[in-house]
């Protein structure tokens, strides 16, 4: 799964075809391939959540088909999106079903391959205990293979998850069943060293069985002279005399010291000098020891000799550091002007698809408006054929009036009375049918007006447009009053008219075109108020979506009360802090492994490192404050002030520690360059705060900054250093090693302790 990449390199221009594709598309299977050219689009362009969105689509619709390629083709991907995002239990959920499908195919080899992304993607959840099941289960498969290699690698990782979960008899029996396999096994003489090591350490480390420790550490030593590997041997020399000299076998201790400094000598590497430091360190506490303090001085001298040349080396790497910054921030400007003209071309796109589709919504309004059109001119020529019955029936009762007018003058007045009450009734009911239906539509009409108030109010932000629109919503809902009242006006001219004449038809008929033609007109006039209405939602809706990222962006660079500070004063105020812890780390010989990798590959790293950083800061209350070349800068006790802040720090600096092991485990096992991390936590006063009017960025600084920064750089790699100040307010939470003093510029001598674990 780590090495699963996206085959099909599409450009931005070819998702609007890939959607028109999907538009056009008449069958499952041609929905489903689509649906997954989208979903390697988006996973190309790092927008895994469509990816995923895209992807689960497609894999319904294969499922469904019962084609099993197409639905390992897509939880392939989606598993990998999950990961890219930390999404973890999803991607291993979604494994699962890997499982099922490479088992129906007979897959074996998918099969293992996948148990495998399962067994790092619990690793890289933090469920060791899971990780350990899917390990076991891969041992079975692997015995059952005779897969001697893939059996060497699971059970060192077995033995590692192990180690992490303070299991430390468990993990050595995983070790050694890892050796005892991997012994056999031609060509793996430093593999076989470095598991030996692993043994060593724990029986030194953790079991505090010194002589075991020294045992496995002298058959590393033997198996690392036949590979040349001459800056392990002199680590292993170090350790071994550091054994020597606990059990009070002096001579031995300094003849393993003397070789480790022969070796070293001899060994090209920065590294030796760190190794030169603790075979100086070691020997001067073993002539003190023998009370020869002139011995003991030269030593420690020299030992101070090459403790400048490091701090001189790490002044040197913090200059390339700050050269490769530059570099690789030019480089990164270069990328960031071709993401923005990528991005723009992205969102003309959208803004194009948004545009086809609320065309689509408009002509679906516009057949519904259509449709109610059509009932109203049928109602109106319902209304027309009653209207002509009734005055067929008035012009027959005139004629009979005027007949019996001729007959009975009396009876002709009578009937010609009751003739006109008649007309009286119906017109009243007319009028009052008319006066209720006019009522009716200025009720809808205020409702109308309601509602575009309300719409007009919700987009402030966009004062003047609205103010011009709702000006012609105004003008537009008087035209439809005055029409309204004049289809009142032209109906009751109609009544009468042809109550009246016959000769009124004509008019009726001329009435009527300009009826239709009104009714047409506010029709018209309906349709353009409801496009501008939801031209007015899009706009209030993107406004709203800039400002929740200008927020967004602003509190990933400030922490919130900074940030909240500058929205409402424009300034922030710098802060002074009684008790912060700082932390610091850096990578053992950066430039080296800098100089292998490419650019890219370089920032690949660091970002993986970093993001796993920013995590754990997050979880232990540490605030980031900022990155420089390899290293990374964090505090405890701000922007917040608390009284936790040292053990908080620590317990962050001893999971960022147990991150790199992890990460060293996976690139030992893929034969790839290690990163080894140095950590360094001091506490005391400092002032945090934000400087200048542009490109705003929290910062702080104070000797505990600088002091912080030397704990890193006199620490080892895979330990956390912390001072004696720090020490002081955690002596009662975490077992601690003591490792004397160092100079520090201002502050005279400093102690400096490991964390060996909680107390």
């Amino acid at each position: 799964m780590g090495g699963l990449v996206c085959h099909a390199q599409y450009q931005a221009k070819d998702l609007e075809k890939l959607i028109k594709q999907l538009n056009q598309a008449s069958s499952n299977s041609e929905k489903a391939e689509t649906l997954y050219k989208i979903g390697l689009w988006y996973e190309h362009d790092k927008g895994y959540e469509k990816a995923i969105q895209y992807l689960d689509q497609a894999y319904q619709l294969e499922e469904k088909e019962g084609n099993q390629t197409g639905q390992v083709n897509n939880l392939q991907h989606m598993v990998y999106a999950y990961k890219q995002t930390g999404l973890y239990p999803d991607a291993i959920e979604h494994s699962k079903d890997l499982l099922k499908l490479h088992q129906k195919q007979g897959n074996q080899t998918g099969y293992n391959n996948t148990l495998k992304d399962i067994s790092m993607l619990h690793k890289l959840n933090h469920d060791y205990k899971s990780a350990i099941k899917t390990d076991q289960e891969l041992v079975s498969i692997y015995k059952e293979n005779n897969d001697q290699k893939a059996l060497v690698k699971t059970y060192a990782d077995l033995g590692f998850l192990n180690l992490e979960l303070d299991n430390a008899s468990q993990a050595l029996k995983e070790y050694d069943n890892a050796q005892k396999i991997n012994q056999n096994i031609e060509g793996q003489t430093s593999l076989q060293g470095d598991l030996l090591i692993n043994m060593g350490f724990i029986f030194g480390r953790e079991l505090k069985i010194q002589d075991k420790a020294k045992e496995y550490y002298q058959k590393a030593l033997a198996l690392k002279q036949q590979t040349n590997d001459y800056g392990t041997q002199a680590m292993l020399h170090n350790e071994i005399g550091q054994i020597d000299y606990k059990n009070g076998q002096k001579k031995e201790a300094q003849q393993h010291a003397q070789k480790a400094i022969a070796l070293a000598k001899n060994h090209p590497g920065d590294q030796k000098y760190n190794t030169l430091a603790k075979s100086y360190q070691l020997l001067a506490d073993l002539h003190a020891k023998d009370n020869d303090h002139k011995t003991s001085a030269q030593y420690y001298a020299q030992y101070l000799e090459v403790q400048n040349v490091l701090d001189s080396l790490e002044n040197e790497r913090l200059v390339t550091q700050q050269q490769q910054l530059r570099k690789m921030q030019a480089e990164n400007k270069k990328t960031r002007s071709r993401l923005f003209a990528k991005e723009r071309r992205r969102s003309r796109m959208q803004d194009q698809l948004l545009k086809q589709e609320n065309e689509l919504k408009a002509l679906k309004i516009k057949e519904k408006e259509a449709d109610i059109i059509r009932k109203q001119q049928l109602l109106q020529q319902e209304q027309l054929k009653t209207a002509e019955l009734e005055k067929d029936k008035v012009v027959q009762l005139l004629a009979l009036a005027e007949q019996k007018q001729k007959t009975a003058e009396q009876s002709a007045l009578a009937e010609k009375q009751r003739m006109l009450a008649e007309k009286q009734k119906l017109e009243n009911e007319k009028k009052q049918e008319e006066l209720e239906r006019a009522k009716q539509e200025k009720i809808a009409i205020e409702k109308e007006k309601e509602l575009q108030k309300t719409k007009l109010d919700a987009a402030k932000k966009a004062e003047k447009l609205k103010e011009q629109e709702l000006q012609h919503v105004k003008e537009r809902n008087r035209l439809r009053d005055y029409l309204f009242v004049l289809f009142a006006v032209v109906v009751v001219l109609v009544i009468m008219g042809l109550i009246s004449t016959v000769r009124s038809r004509k008019k009726l008929q001329v009435k009527n075109t300009l009826l239709n033609e009104a009714n047409n007109e506010i029709n018209e006039q309906k349709e353009e108020i409801l496009v501008q209405n939801e031209e007015l939602n899009t706009r209030n809706q993107q406004i709203e979506t800039e400002r929740v990222k200008s927020d967004n962006l602003l509190l990933n660079i400030l922490p919130f009360e900074t940030a909240q500070e500058l929205k409402d004063k424009g300034s922030a105020t710098p802060q002074h802090y009684e008790q912060v812890s700082v932390l610091f780390t850096d990578f053992k010989g950066f430039t080296k492994l800098a100089e292998k990798l490419s650019p890219e590959d370089v920032i690949a790293e660091l970002n993986h490192c970093f993001t796993a950083f920013d995590d754990i800061c997050k979880k232990h209350n540490i605030e980031k404050i900022k990155t420089i070349g390899d290293a990374y800068m964090a505090a405890g006790g701000v922007p917040v002030a608390n009284t936790s802040n040292a053990i908080d720090a620590i317990n962050a600096g001893l999971e960022m520690q147990t991150f790199m092991a992890q990460w060293k485990a996976q690139k030992l096992a893929q034969n790839l360059p290690v990163w080894e991390l140095r950590l360094g936590i001091h506490t005391g006063e400092i002032v945090a705060g934000v400087v200048g009017k542009d490109k705003f960025a929290y910062d702080i600084w104070g000797d505990t900054v600088n002091l912080a920064s030397r704990m890193e750089s006199s620490g080892e790699p895979g330990m956390v250093n912390i001072s004696g100040d720090t020490y002081e307010l955690v002596k009662d939470h975490f077992k601690t090693e003591y490792r004397g003093k160092i100079k520090a510029k201002n502050k005279g001598e400093v102690d400096m302790y490991f964390i060996k674990g909680t107390a």
